[in-house]
């Protein structure tokens, strides 16, 4: 339907329309003229306030959960522009992103913006105090366990699994002016098998020189640290291991020294009212005797007793007809090995040159790898030399491109059975304890996968009669890692039991967290806070000990600021893959209350199946058949039987009162010999007497004989502030009386400059090396 309008008509709304948009200009201009001329006095008037009036500096905001942290720092800022410079003051949050902006930035990044911004971040002095009372500074060989304690409080947490690690460092010798100690030396273990702190203290420089000669210098630095187990589920994404102790070592301990050192850390969280659920490391030799030794595992210790007499012990009641299962149902605290070294442990055995691994005469080899990448296009599997000849021995990326999907395909079109099975176990192991978003039950299923197809192989080749000992070795995994599968399985076992009964947070079943990956990554940070023009990204033990206190601090920070919900808190960046594992946390806190011991026993059977149909088709299973062990408990009871009869006896004294250690005898020995017989007292009082000196025998000043007289550089000077004179050696020179700063006798007596092969000034230098 169409209208017509007449002419007149359309004329005289137009017109119409024409006067209202004339009169709307004309109040416009009018209103902006009035606004214009009173801008002026009323911005006179409200100098004190930010841009677009939202930020009154002259008010304290005590409404502070609406507002952004930028306008806090803004206003902070605004107001350090009317004070003079040495005037500043700064807000509490402000304090707080400054120490993490600089622990993050570095020194120089950090300095680049206070100096041009000034006002906007506190300076160095004042940040350094400020670090300085939040009381994150770490001793070596300090064990803060009241520290702990009030970081467990407030994320709500009471159970803890204990990691430990250590990495190498730049062997050299410092002093730390706090402490009145040198830093550096190996320092001797106690009867805790702890080392001792403050040992290295003195004021004679002979006796540092002494030491020089007598002591080991640290080569490794060794982390103990505390992955909370949270109890409140709101808090996954927000909980951070916990550094408790870093000290250095010659890596000459024992297995004895690590399990009093663990006696030690669980007694010492027993009496903060906080359990320790377990221990883990990577797959050392000291370690793995250490965890056998604790948990009974084919490792016994007649001097030792963990369990009689301790009311807290973990504990869970096994069927009988659970044959299978070999790990005793009391336990003082459970042990697992680290799963990227178990990973990595057993791809390395593939590459090893005197292993010959074989599964009922099927060869597993690398070279079926290398002849995928020859006839095949990279597109099918993604592969490139080094990631299956890796130069780095502990490269876990590489672990997990040769046993991708494509890749198992292309080795089962093949038909390389063996090094197909062979890589599809050590997938399993990597879904069952390192990724973080495989559910539960299916971690317990693909564990016993691999312990059972373990059981086949290692028992058809056991039961082989026309193999030596030695080719028997050769043709399977290493003894440690195929125990260290055994023990991680069982534990896994034991958690989800534990769990299901209510005697355990839900929070245990994110396996994957104990592990020794957080050392690792505290490890990883500590080289990247190096500067960026820095070329160094290696430490002494020294600076890792400092570095520790910026990682607790922004660890400390970023727990607290992440858990709180207000507007005005600190936003940390997040990488995508910690983001996706983030996002996933909550999903893999399961329900397993409704879980029994019969749900259990049917997941354990199933993947008993499974490794069956796996040896199945290498013939393991007829060669099992014809002994005899073709179920699962005959299996079960042969393996049990044949390692019951090559378990090992450690004869050592593990208690504190012990004192037929290695390490303290001589320990023992030397206190002895400090404690001076009363005719040595006498025969240096008499010698004092007759020569009238007061400088005599051990309490001689060292003397220097040098062409030098000045000394421009080095803390070498004639007088000294009375204050300082614990930071300084009394020696003669050339004769003459003078003050020499420990640190720099630490230097003088220092004959080598040592390095570690990652330094990146040597990579440069191999720059040219590459193929």
């Amino acid at each position: 339907m169409t209208f017509m309008v007449r002419a007149g008509v359309r004329f005289n709304i137009q017109q119409f329309i024409n006067l209202l948009k004339l009169q709307f200009e004309s109040r416009l201009i009018n209103v902006n003229a009035g606004s214009s001329a009173t801008t002026t006095p009323i911005e006179n008037k409200k100098s004190d306030q930010c841009i677009c009036n939202l930020i009154n500096i002259d008010t304290e905001n005590n409404q502070q959960e609406s507002k952004p942290f930028i306008n806090i720092l803004l206003r902070n800022l605004l107001k350090n522009m009317k004070r003079s410079k040495n005037n500043f003051q700064f807000d509490p949050i402000v304090m707080k992103f400054s120490s993490v902006f600089r622990g993050l930035a570095g020194r120089n990044a950090y300095e680049f913006i206070r100096i041009n911004m000034l006002g906007f971040l506190p300076s160095d002095t004042t940040l350094k105090n400020y670090d300085e009372n939040i009381n994150f500074q770490l001793k070596e060989c300090e064990f803060r366990f009241g520290q702990m304690k009030d970081y467990l409080d407030s994320i709500k947490s009471q159970y803890v699994f204990s990691s430990e690690d250590a990495t190498g460092v730049i062997s050299c010798v410092s002093y730390d002016c706090n402490t009145d100690c040198f830093t550096g030396f190996t320092a001797p273990l106690n009867n805790n098998g702890l080392p001792v702190i403050n040992h290295f203290k003195t004021n004679s420089y002979n006796e540092l020189e002494q030491w020089f000669e007598d002591f080991d210098k640290s080569t490794l630095v060794n982390v103990h640290l505390i992955e909370p187990i949270l109890t409140d589920v709101t808090l996954l994404a927000h909980s951070r291991p916990y550094i408790i102790s870093a000290y250095g070592i010659d890596n000459k301990h024992s297995a004895s020294d690590v399990i009093r050192r663990w006696i030690y850390i669980y007694n010492q969280c027993k009496e903060q009212n906080i359990n320790v659920v377990g221990f883990s490391t990577d797959c050392d030799s000291r370690y793995f005797k250490a965890m056998r030794i604790c948990l009974g595992f084919f490792s016994r210790t007649p001097h030792v007793d963990l369990l009689t007499g301790n009311d807290n012990l973990l504990t869970i009641d096994i069927p009988s007809n659970w044959r299978f299962f070999f790990m005793r149902p009391h336990q003082l605290f459970l042990c697992m090995q680290d799963g990227t070294h178990l990973v990595t442990k057993i791809r390395n055995r593939l590459l090893s040159e005197t292993a010959s691994l074989n599964i009922n005469n099927d060869n597993i080899d690398i070279n079926h790898l290398l002849q995928i990448i020859e006839n095949h296009p990279k597109l099918d599997h993604n592969l490139v030399h080094s990631d299956i000849l890796p130069h780095d021995k502990q490269n876990y990326s590489s672990c997990l491109k040769i046993t991708s999907d494509d890749v198992l395909t292309l080795l089962n079109q093949m038909n390389n059975k063996a090094t197909y099975t062979y890589l599809y176990l050590l997938k399993l192991i990597i879904l069952a304890y390192v990724k973080s978003d495989t559910e539960i039950l299916s971690r317990l299923y693909f564990g016993w996968i691999v312990v059972f197809a373990y059981r086949m192989w290692w028992s058809s080749i056991r039961i082989n009669k026309k193999l030596s000992q030695i080719e028997k070795d050769k043709c399977f995994i290493t003894r440690a890692a195929w125990l260290s599968s055994e023990i991680n399985v069982h534990t896994l076992t034991f958690i989800i039991i534990l769990a299901s009964k209510g005697n355990l947070p839900a929070y245990t079943l994110n396996t994957h967290l104990f592990s020794s990956q957080p050392a690792e990554s505290t490890f990883r940070t500590a080289r990247s806070l190096s500067g960026s023009l820095s070329s160094i990204t290696n430490f002494s033990v020294s600076q890792f000990i400092s570095k520790i206190s910026s990682i607790s601090i922004i660890n400390q920070i970023k727990s607290t600021e992440q858990f709180n919900n207000d507007d005005y808190s600190i936003k940390f960046p997040t990488h995508h893959k910690n983001r996706r594992d983030e996002s996933n946390s909550s999903t893999n806190i399961q329900n397993v209350s409704t879980v029994t011991i019969q749900d259990i026993e049917q997941i354990i059977i199933k993947a008993y199946n499974k490794a069956e149909l796996l040896m199945n088709s290498l013939q393991v299973t007829k060669i099992l058949k014809k002994f005899n062990i073709n179920d699962i408990n005959k299996l079960s009871s042969f393996v049990f039987q044949e390692l019951n009869k090559k378990s090992t006896v450690d004869y050592s004294v593990i208690t504190s009162t012990s004192s037929s250690y290695d390490g303290y005898d001589s320990l023992d020995d030397d206190e002895n010999d400090n404690s001076v017989d009363e005719s040595d007292d006498i025969d240096l009082v008499e010698c004092m007497e007759d020569l009238g000196s007061e400088h005599e025998c051990e309490n001689e000043e060292h003397n220097i004989i040098t062409s030098k007289q000045t000394f421009h550089g080095m803390r070498i000077y004639e007088k000294i502030n009375a204050a300082k004179m614990n930071n300084y050696f009394k020696i003669n020179i050339n004769n003459k009386p003078h003050y020499m700063h420990k640190q720099t006798a630490a230097r003088l007596l220092t004959c080598n400059k040592n390095h570690l092969s990652s330094d990146r000034r040597f990579r440069v230098k191999q720059a040219n090396k590459q193929h």
